[in-house]
C-alpha cells in the first residue's frame, strides 16, 4: 500500500506543533532549521535568520520534528496473524550522519485524516505499546529504496483491536534524531512511502 493522498504524509514541528502536509520531502529525524523558520509562528523572523545563514551562521542547526504516515483502505482482517511488515522509503537527498528513529503505530480502530490546522495533531494521537527502533544506514544514492526493520508487532497490535475491520486506515509516527530525507507524495507520487504487510488467517 502506497501513500495515495498528499494529506497522508505529514511533518509536525515540535516547537510549535505546526503540521506541514504539502512538503516535497519527508525528513526522518530532524528537519533543516530553515524549514522550521518558515512556519507561521515565527515567520516574521525568517528574513533576519536567513540573512545570517548566508554569512555562515547556523550551518549545522536543525529542529526536532515527527513524521506521520496514513495508509488508507488496509485490507487486513481483524485478528489476522501478521507474519511480516515494513515501511519503504525512497531517497530524496543523500546523508550519512548518524540517524536513529522510533516507529509507533496509532492505537485506534480507524485512523482519522490528519488535520492540517490542528496543532500537535500527530503528537496528540494515542500510540501503540509496540514500537520499533531503526538505526538508519547512510543513504548514498537518490532514488534508492530503503526498508525499515520489521514492524509486525505494531501492525499486530492494531489489527488485534476488537474494533479493527478490513478497509480501515493505519497511521505510523516516526520520531528521532539525525536526518534522512525521503520522497513524499508531493515530491514524487510514484515514490511515496509504502507499507508492506504479509499475513495469514485461520479461515
Amino acid at each position: 500500500m502506497r501513500i495515495s493522498d498528499g494529506n497522508d504524509d505529514v511533518e509536525e514541528t515540535q516547537i510549535d506543533g505546526f503540521m506541514t502536509v504539502d512538503s516535497t520531502d519527508l525528513e526522518l529525524g530532524d528537519a533543516d532549521f530553515f524549514d522550521f523558520m518558515s512556519t507561521p509562528v515565527i515567520y516574521k523572523f525568517y528574513n533576519v535568520f536567513d540573512t545570517m545563514s548566508a554569512y555562515g551562521f547556523f550551518e549545522d542547526m536543525s529542529e526536532d520534528q515527527k513524521v506521520g504516515l496514513r495508509f488508507q483502505n488496509v485490507q487486513i482482517p481483524q485478528g489476522a496473524t501478521i507474519t511480516s511488515a515494513y515501511l519503504e522509503f525512497t531517497t530524496d537527498e543523500t546523508d550519512s550522519q548518524e540517524t536513529i528513529v522510533t516507529i509507533y503505530g496509532e492505537d485506534s480502530d480507524d485512523a482519522a485524516p490528519f488535520n492540517a490546522w490542528g496543532f500537535y495533531d500527530l503528537s496528540s494521537r494515542p500510540l501503540t505499546d509496540a514500537s520499533v527502533e531503526w538505526n538508519i544506514p547512510a543513504w548514498t544514492q537518490v532514488g534508492e529504496q530503503h526498508q525499515s526493520p520489521d514492524i509486525k508487532s505494531i501492525v499486530q497490535e492494531i489489527v488485534n483491536r476488537s474494533g479493527w475491520s478490513s478497509g480501515a486506515s493505519m497511521v505510523f509516527t516516526i520520531d528521532g534524531s539525525g536526518r534522512r530525507v525521503a520522497e513524499s507524495y508531493e515530491g514524487d507520487a510514484d515514490a511515496a512511502p509504502v507499507l508492506h504487510i504479509t499475513y495469514t488467517t485461520s479461515q
